[in-house]
């Protein structure tokens, strides 16, 4: 019985390093879907900027705050979705939205706001940001290499009964 379970534990650990070769970076494959996550990360942006270019005779605190909160509410919608991602292209496409987040809270960064406004409100603004994302990235569950040994365990007992 010891014998079968460790050729199971080989059998997965073969196949999981398959799969991360598949899309992984330097592959031709994950390159495809790495440069996908780039077009999708700056297809984002030009659409954010374009809507916001729509809007008539907009201020620059507005323009700031429509950009900066897109990408903000962007960025933490994939940061909880990505936790019930485990296809590896999906996970591509997960951190395409990450990083059009962080692209789209740069670039509202680039926006020309003066005065009293820029000097108050935005520290404040960014000081929020970052205590939610604290907040959210405190209560994100990490996981130790021997919970995922024994999901991959029950993984493989799972399918040996059927």
């Amino acid at each position: 019985m010891l014998y079968r379970r460790s050729y199971s534990l080989h059998y997965i650990t073969e196949q999981l390093s398959f799969l991360e070769m598949s899309l992984h970076f330097t592959s031709p494959n994950g390159f495809r879907f790495f440069t996908f996550m780039v077009m999708i990360t700056v297809a984002i942006l030009a659409l954010a900027k374009s809507l916001v270019d729509q809007i008539p005779q907009i201020s620059p605190i507005l323009r700031f705050g429509i950009i900066n909160l897109f990408g903000f509410i962007l960025f933490i919608f994939s940061l909880i979705r990505g936790k019930k991602v485990s296809n590896d292209k999906q996970q591509w496409f997960n951190n395409a939205f990450l990083v059009a987040g962080v692209v789209l809270i740069t670039y509202a960064g680039t926006v020309e706001v003066v005065g009293a406004i820029h000097s108050v409100y935005l520290p404040v603004f960014y000081i929020v940001e970052i205590i939610i994302l604290l907040l959210i990235g405190n209560r994100m569950k990490m996981e130790d290499g021997k919970t995922q040994y024994e999901q991959m365990l029950e993984f493989q007992h799972s399918r040996n009964k059927t």
